[in-house]
């Protein structure tokens, strides 16, 4: 059986219980209810208030930490994803994400599951790109 979560409020585990679910764009998340506060809440993934999927920001954030460009990193996104994101918004995720945060690693990883393959062909599109643009 699952450990119950501690409330956030009163910090007591004996009086939640869980109740639902909630249902967003990526995911579904259980719902739990504290009858000492009488308020509902939902554990913190390291992803929440999110607009995109923590995977695109997964893989935005790997692929800044392998030196490419924010502007790069946009146009990968937007060729291999069909997302379009600001480079604006990627520098944000690679300041609340990037390396040395390692508070929410764990939820993090269960995200991370880009194959190694993805990302160096990505590397690859983008450099050829580049070049294409240069001649």
């Amino acid at each position: 059986m699952e450990t119950p979560q501690n409330c956030p409020k009163c910090n007591k585990s004996s009086y939640v219980s869980k109740n639902g679910r909630r249902y967003n764009k990526f995911s579904i998340k259980q719902r739990y209810y504290c009858a000492y506060d009488n308020a509902w809440f939902t554990p913190d993934d390291g992803f929440s208030r999110m607009r995109f999927d923590p995977k695109i920001i997964m893989v935005a954030i790997d692929l800044f930490n392998k030196k490419l460009t924010l502007r790069s990193i946009k146009q990968h996104l937007l060729a291999f994803y069909h997302i379009d994101v600001s480079h604006i918004t990627i520098r944000n995720w690679a300041i609340k994400y990037g390396k040395g945060k390692g508070q929410n690693l764990n939820s993090i990883n269960s995200y991370a599951n880009t194959s190694e393959m993805e990302l160096f062909g990505a590397v690859r599109y983008i450099k050829k790109k580049r070049e294409e643009m240069k001649i």
